[in-house]
């Protein structure tokens, strides 16, 4: 990917602001209230190497320039003299045609002298009104307005009714990720309803994009060296007529840059297409592949089953998903019973709903980390917290108690450890999904 610089950074003139208001009157003579100074200032804000606020234009060589308009709102927190913090919003009320610079205008109370002051743009990113991973629609103007953030803080001189402020430079802390997709053989960018960009290893939630008939999709995403840097990425794209996906091993974004992604190739999601990087990662109703729960809601569907095991035994050649909740609310079952409840689940293309034999929770356990061996007569404690885990972070719910096999046989879990057994049923009922 081509690196472009997307944002440059802004330096905040120094200057000197007066107050406008008087001091309060003490309410009485023996405990005085603290006085309050109301400071109402204007300051300039000036670009440096060119604009970078407030309209966005994409300038079709890969980069992507900005300017401040008037009306743009900037949030400042700042601390009073009482260490409070407090929060308050400063407005571009005039840009200077010529230099780009822009003058803006807030009212503090109380700053401390020696405070910090600090500087967010957009408003409503720092604001928390919008929300960087799920309320993106892949415009640029909605970047712009509300994600594209830049940001700065400084420490604040007060001095009787002066405050002084050194230069200010607010640094970016986004970058910009421009998309157009293909489905290996046309261009299927503005069929697109809903697009997810996960990152596994960040601990955050994915992107969730809503875009709508857009030839171009524009994502905002934070990043910086100790964010994004040689991560793995996997795109997830949803149209009318199926999902796509694409990975790759190594990311690296930086913040204030622009790269732009023309006709990546997507594949179909679909869980037969599943390989080992899958596991851990749900099956939707709707028989694709999803990272969690959450996000196949997100495109519409529900996370049924987590993929433990993808086939590369030669005597186990398919996948193997376990269900994400137990049968029929943790009813217990005898074997016939159960058999026909997991027969019975609502089908999922591409896959087979089964009651679990113990040879499918020998893949199961492998699949999510153990070392066990599966023997006719299986006995002792089986490692299976990393089946427990991979449940709890697809958005599923740990196995406990005892569990019916198909044989007739059990299988007890704990969190930590697991243990076949072949006393009598019913026990409780929890479905694979062989695909």
């Amino acid at each position: 990917m081509k690196h472009i610089i997307w944002m440059v950074a802004i330096a905040l003139t120094a200057a000197t602001w007066t107050a406008c208001s008087n001091e309060d009157e003490p309410t009485t003579t023996e405990q005085p209230t603290q006085q309050t100074r109301t400071y109402t200032v204007t300051t300039t804000l000036s670009p440096r190497n060119g604009g970078t606020r407030s309209t966005m234009t994409d300038n079709g060589d890969g980069s992507i320039s900005a300017t401040w308009e008037v009306g743009d709102e900037i949030w400042v927190g700042y601390t009073q003299t009482s260490d409070t913090p407090e929060e308050t919003m400063a407005t571009v009320t005039a840009v200077d045609p010529t230099t780009k610079a822009a003058k803006i205008t807030l009212t503090l109370t109380n700053p401390k002298d020696g405070g910090d002051i600090t500087f967010g743009y957009p408003y409503s990113l720092y604001t928390g009104t919008k929300k960087l991973r799920t309320d993106q629609i892949g415009t640029l103007a909605d970047i712009n307005a509300n994600f594209a953030g830049i940001y700065d803080d400084v420490k604040m001189t007060v001095s009787g009714s002066n405050i002084t402020l050194p230069a200010v430079t607010m640094e970016p802390a986004m970058c910009i990720w421009k998309f157009s997709f293909t489905d290996g053989t046309s261009d299927i960018t503005s069929n697109i309803t809903k697009l997810i960009i996960d990152f596994p290893n960040d601990g955050d939630d994915p992107y969730e994009i809503t875009p709508s008939s857009q030839n171009t999709i524009y994502v905002a995403i934070y990043a910086d060296e100790d964010v994004i840097n040689a991560e793995p990425i996997t795109i997830y794209a949803k149209t009318a007529t199926g999902v796509y996906r694409k990975s790759a091993a190594s990311v690296t974004l930086a913040s204030g840059k622009t790269y732009t992604t023309s006709g990546l190739a997507l594949s179909s999601a679909a869980a037969a297409n599943a390989v080992a990087g899958d596991l851990g990662k749900v099956i939707g109703a709707d028989g694709n592949i999803y990272p969690k729960s959450a996000i196949a809601t997100a495109c519409g569907t529900s996370g049924v089953a987590m993929i433990g095991y993808v086939g590369n035994e030669s005597d186990c050649t398919h996948g193997v998903a376990v269900a994400l909740d137990d049968e029929s609310n943790r009813t217990k079952m005898d074997l016939s019973t159960a058999t026909a409840a997991c027969a019975g689940k609502t089908a999922v293309q591409g896959g087979t709903w089964r009651l679990p034999s113990r040879k499918d929770w020998q893949y199961l356990f492998i699949g999510c980390g153990s070392s066990w061996t599966y023997t006719d007569s299986p006995s002792g404690s089986i490692d299976c917290k990393g089946l427990q885990t991979a449940l709890n972070n697809a958005g599923g719910i740990r196995m406990s108690d005892r569990y019916i096999c198909e044989e007739g046989a059990r299988v007890d879990f704990t969190d930590a450890s697991a243990s076949f057994g072949f006393t009598n049923n019913p026990w409780y009922v929890r479905a694979v999904l062989a695909f």
